[in-house]
């Protein structure tokens, strides 16, 4: 049960041995241009997006707390502005809204506020238990093992081949001491999307929170908190065309409130639930990078499962062995494509394509995925394994480029 805490670094000398090794690489065979298809990982900001939050870098600079002058009113305005805007989108209410540094943050100050509060307003020593997926994104199964640490009960559930959870094991493990649930709405690696509003009915049956990790469900599928009523929920701007650093938490506070105590301290921002200084021009643009992702889903979505289907076509062609991971399509991201080719050469890193493989890169060995690991991959499924993940700039060419570089390595 304990395997998913596998502690997983990656030192500064390591990075920059992958770097080395990737300049060097593309020196060696001249490549001028870079196929980026990677977008689960990363997304470059909408020219619309960085529009509107220009201003709010210089003529609009002001600190949402400084309420003695009009610089702070106008910040404290826009921040409020977004906020409406982007419950709106979500279908929650403005108040049940924190914004935060992006979902690693979110994802800690669920998990630790949520235990600080029971043991402040229960006792130290009050047994709390929580149920996980052992294929979520770091940034909880590494706050997981930290509260193991501190003796929180942690048990994970039993996933599909596909990493989605097993409803029925999900009914069986649920004690009367478990408190919380975490569940993935859309694995960043496969694209599986979780049954999240029969999770969270489930976890509401029994009177039991559910935490779920939205950053890749946004801008792809529908994301209703009314209709998928989990009550802990994370964003990040990042992964939708918004900038770095800005994300939010989603902290179901009307009907069935969850009690959670602040992990940052401070200036008392956000109603004091998380101190320091708020990101304005983030804000501003995360509302408008949701904003244009809620209005062109249909859109974007048609593009990329034609996309999806063309590259996913064309793998097959060059390697007639190669393996989808995940779901089939049609039922999984429509950005994404996880796939285990029959044969690779040793490369780590592909010159003139971006693309996440699946064990991370360091100087010494490669490291298998959590994710990969939870799901009983060999060292080398994992080597030939990589995600391959499309984004609005991804034309029909990029696809064509990219089939062609990979029919280099397919042995």
């Amino acid at each position: 049960m304990l395997a998913p805490f596998r502690r997983l670094t990656l030192r500064p000398s390591h990075l920059r041995s992958c770097l080395q090794h990737l300049r060097c690489s593309i020196k060696q065979i001249g490549v001028k241009r870079v196929i980026y298809l990677d977008y689960n990982a990363t997304t470059p900001v909408d020219p619309e997006v960085q529009r509107v939050m220009e201003p709010f870098f210089n003529e609009r600079f002001g600190n949402t707390l400084a309420v003695s002058s009009p610089y702070g009113w106008e910040a404290q305005e826009a921040v409020e502005s977004c906020r409406r805007k982007i419950a709106g989108i979500l279908a929650c209410q403005p108040d049940e809204l924190t914004f935060t540094s992006g979902a690693t943050e979110a994802n800690n100050w669920a998990l630790r506020g949520l235990v600080d509060f029971i043991r402040t307003t229960e006792g130290p020593q009050t047994p709390i238990h929580i149920l996980s997926s052992p294929v979520e994104h770091s940034s909880i199964l590494s706050p997981l093992r930290f509260l193991q640490e501190i003796g929180v009960t942690v048990e994970f559930l039993e996933v599909t081949k596909e990493a989605s959870i097993r409803l029925e094991d999900l009914k069986a493990k649920i004690r009367p001491e478990t408190r919380l649930v975490c569940a993935v709405w859309v694995n960043s690696e496969l694209g599986t999307l979780n049954p999240i509003r029969e999770i969270a009915e489930i976890c509401h049956h029994a009177q039991i929170p559910l935490l779920a990790d939205a950053t890749q469900a946004l801008g792809k599928f529908p994301v209703s908190l009314a209709a998928s009523p989990a009550d802990l929920v994370s964003f990040s701007a990042h992964k939708l065309y918004g900038p770095k650093g800005v994300g939010l938490l989603f902290h179901r506070r009307h009907g069935r409130k969850v009690q959670l105590r602040p992990l940052l301290y401070g200036g008392g921002h956000e109603e004091g639930l998380r101190s320091g200084t708020l990101n304005v021009p983030g804000i501003v643009g995360m509302a408008k990078a949701m904003e244009l992702a809620d209005a062109r889903l249909e859109e974007n979505r048609q593009c990329w499962l034609r996309l999806q289907k063309e590259l996913w076509d064309g793998l097959c062609s060059i390697d007639p062995g190669v393996r989808l991971n995940g779901p089939p399509l049609g039922q999984r991201s429509p950005t994404n494509l996880h796939v285990t080719f029959s044969s690779w050469t040793s490369q780590s890193v592909i010159p003139g394509l971006a693309i996440s493989q699946g064990a991370a890169c360091n100087s010494a060995n490669i490291e298998m995925s959590a994710v990969l690991r939870a799901l009983n991959f060999t060292d080398a499924e994992a080597q030939r394994s990589f995600r391959i993940s499309m984004g609005k700039p991804t034309t029909q060419d990029d696809i064509q480029q990219a089939i062609r570089i990979v029919q280099k390595y397919v042995r």
